[in-house]
């Protein structure tokens, strides 16, 4: 596996730890991906809040774990109130002392970067 698909493997596990394995878009469980077709509707994907084409960086503080079916179902549109509430929720979460002893997490408050384990997730 790639630098970039650890990377981004990593982020899922932390979001999915963060919003107790459930998808941000239909609140059913949602999985790890593990083995199967990345393109099959339950598939785990990394739904930006602030989509990309708006200038939404690959962050933590600005995903959330949805299946690929309800990430595809909001589409580029702005992020509704649900998607606020639950980006609240997993910011809450990542700040928590838990996460910072299970998972090393630091926020640094100006840029919204991650550092975990001494290394920096973003785009």
């Amino acid at each position: 596996m790639s630098k970039q698909g650890k990377t981004r493997h990593r982020q899922r596990t932390i979001l999915h730890w963060a919003q107790n394995g459930l998808c941000a878009g239909c609140g059913r469980p949602v999985g790890l991906g593990g083995r199967g077709p990345k393109s099959r509707a339950s598939y785990p994907t990394f739904d930006h809040v602030i989509p990309k084409c708006r200038g939404g960086a690959r962050v933590l503080v600005n995903g959330l774990l949805k299946h690929r079916g309800c990430n595809e179902r909001r589409d580029d549109l702005p992020p509704t109130g649900c998607d606020r509430i639950w980006q609240t929720l997993v910011r809450e979460r990542l700040e928590s002392q838990q996460a910072i002893d299970s998972w090393n997490i630091v926020i640094t408050p100006k840029t919204h970067r991650v550092s975990v384990q001494g290394s920096i997730f973003e785009p």
